[in-house]
């Protein structure tokens, strides 16, 4: 079930859910912002025992755990009949919410949409929901609707029916809609954003949210992740398209290059007709050097016009960096539970080449960004502890437990007024203080851990506007794990991948790394063989060498922490030796100090604080 939360006052926006709908031009719409039951629209129990039926509200009475109601007008209100609150009857109740007349003398095909959230917990044919089409008011023509919702859920926020009633209502000067539920005892269903209209003759789509893109928005050089292209389309007028074809391209962002190309022909298509993740047979590998790409989903039929050419063609971007990995580079909203401050939230990310590469690939920082919503829970002062763990869900059951974890380096960091609304590096460390090399063909979750000492809350700065579902799907179908997002709340030490906050949003989470080249000796030394003093350091840094031999070749480097060389000292004839680095002209910040000698090499970091 999605978990509650509290938005902090980083939120810019509403929460919106995309479902498809069948194509229609609205001649009639009601949103039930009047704050009542519309006028000559009316609702009773025809079963006689209760003695009221559908009623306006703004919120309603929710179930523990059921998530808010997503209708895209739900703010302004809806109408509700909360069955739980009746309790057991004699007999179902029998509940009509009727409008009133409605004109469609000019329409040749007719269909109504309509927002619900719905949930029932009897079993067998006892809960019962229709929508009934009259002329005249009073002999009504019922249609089975909300067959999709499972018994006893109450995870859904919003399910959107849309149903063809040309048979009863085309051409009619007037027409009657009824809401109608029949149950006992049940939990509750809310409607809104009815609207009734005519059926596109053609219009084909792509539905929205359905198209996958890269595994993340931001990949660095030489760890791209294979692009998987999978979409779902349907026929959402009400002719039968022919010549169905669906292409997908790759495209240099700043050059309009198309660096791939992929097209699929599904041939005739009726009405109704849905293909969900349908996968392209070839993924992409970028080449590696940072650039921005777009991903391009175009749907045509080219012997008709499409009508409506609005969800015909969608498009995503990603980047390739030179150091960093991110699912999100913007954030527009920050979140906290609301059951517990102390929580866990991260992102997935996987390394194709990592020590066995020619250039090892360390890690070096998580990223990751704050907003409170108020001083009476401010988090500054106050640590947080961020992780980096190899892992995947081995069992397949939603969660990623800490027995199927491995920590590999940590790092930590106090809260100031500086850090708010903002990413920040954390410096990360394996647990014997050095650098930690990446693994090829591993995945790593990389996670912002939070342990409440009293009241304060952490608000993580997320992005609810994305979304990698079909990404994420392209790659089981692929046998590959990826995770956009995973959250463990009160740090139980599982990571639900699954369950999310409302809307799944994505954590602005991530990881630097850096490429620091070696030699062809790539034996690593003992942990004393070089020891940084002080760390921090303000002007000069001593490099302590101590090697069980003599080596007639040493070179020291100095990086940042993008792995760019900045300073090379040359020795020969080594075995113990203090070399004085003047680190006058350096800005503060981190950086990397390696050794490389006849016998092997290693690498620390160390800390310029002016």
């Amino acid at each position: 079930m999605n978990h509650n939360f509290m938005k902090g006052v980083f939120s810019l926006i509403i929460l919106t859910f995309s479902f498809m709908v069948s194509a229609q031009i609205p001649i009639w719409t009601e949103d039930f912002g009047d704050g009542d039951l519309p006028t000559n629209w009316t609702t009773v129990d025809a079963s006689g025992q209760v003695p009221y039926g559908f009623g306006w509200t703004q919120d309603g009475n929710y179930f523990s755990t059921q998530p808010v109601f997503a209708a895209a007008t739900a703010g302004n209100g809806f109408m509700l009949f909360n069955s739980d609150s009746v309790g057991s009857l004699n007999l179902p109740h029998d509940i009509r919410l009727t409008t009133d007349a409605i004109d469609c003398s000019t329409l040749s095909t007719v269909q109504v949409n309509f927002s619900n959230q719905y949930a029932f917990y009897s079993q067998g044919n006892v809960s019962i929901t229709e929508l009934g089409v009259s002329t005249d008011g009073t002999n009504f023509t019922y249609f089975p609707i909300l067959q999709s919702v499972l018994r006893n859920d109450l995870t859904n926020t919003l399910t959107i029916e849309n149903v063809n009633i040309t048979s009863i209502a085309a051409g009619q000067s007037t027409v009657y809609l009824q809401f109608r539920w029949q149950g006992n005892f049940e939990y509750s269903w809310r409607i809104d954003d009815v609207s009734l209209g005519a059926l596109l003759l053609n219009d084909m789509a792509i539905l929205e949210d359905s198209h996958a893109g890269a595994s993340s928005s931001i990949m660095p050089e030489h760890q791209t992740d294979s692009i998987r292209f999978l979409a779902s389309i349907a026929n959402i007028g009400s002719n039968p398209q022919t010549d169905v074809t669906l292409e997908v391209e790759v495209i240099e962002t700043n050059t309009t290059t198309v660096v791939h190309s992929q097209t699929h022909n599904f041939g005739t298509m009726a009405p109704g007709d849905t293909i969900r993740n349908y996968a392209f047979p070839q993924s992409y590998l970028p080449v590696s050097n940072p650039q921005l790409y777009t991903i391009n989903y175009n749907l045509s039929t080219p012997t008709t016009v499409d009508y409506n050419l609005t969800n015909n063609s969608y498009s995503n971007e990603f980047e390739i960096s030179t150091d960093e990995f991110l699912k999100t580079s913007t954030f527009n909203v920050g979140i906290t539970p609301s059951t517990n401050n102390s929580w866990t939230s991260g992102t997935q990310f996987y390394i194709y080449k990592g020590s066995d590469f020619s250039t090892t690939q360390y890690a070096n920082t998580i990223k990751f960004g704050v907003t409170n919503a108020s001083s009476t829970n401010s988090i500054i002062g106050f640590p947080i502890e961020v992780l980096l763990e190899k892992g995947i869900d081995a069992n397949n059951n939603g969660l990623i437990e800490s027995s199927e974890r491995i920590l590999v380096a940590t790092g930590s960091h106090t809260f100031s007024t500086a850090d708010i609304g903002i990413i920040i590096d954390v410096p990360i460390t394996a647990a014997d203080g050095s650098l930690y090399e990446l693994e090829s063909n591993t995945s790593y979750l990389v996670s912002a851990k939070y342990n409440t000492t009293g009241n304060e809350s952490m608000f993580l700065l997320m992005n609810d506007e994305l979304s990698f579902f079909a990404a994420n799907t392209a790659a089981q179908l692929n046998g590959q794990h990826r995770y956009s997002h995973y959250l463990d709340i009160g740090n139980t030490g599982n990571y639900d991948y699954i369950n999310n906050f409302s809307n799944n949003p994505i954590p602005a989470i991530g990881l630097g790394i850096s490429a620091i080249p070696t030699t062809t000796n790539s034996t690593e030394l003992e942990e004393n063989s070089l020891i940084v003093f002080p760390n921090p350091v303000e002007d000069y840094l001593t490099a302590t060498i101590d090697l069980e031999s003599v080596s007639k070749n040493a070179t020291i480097i100095i990086y940042n922490i993008q792995g760019q060389i900045l300073t090379t000292h040359h020795l020969s004839n080594v075995q113990k030796e203090e070399v004085k680095i003047d680190l006058n002209h350096y800005n503060s910040g981190t950086y990397l100090i390696s050794v490389t000698t006849d016998s092997g090499h290693t690498i620390k970091r160390f800390i310029v604080k002016k």
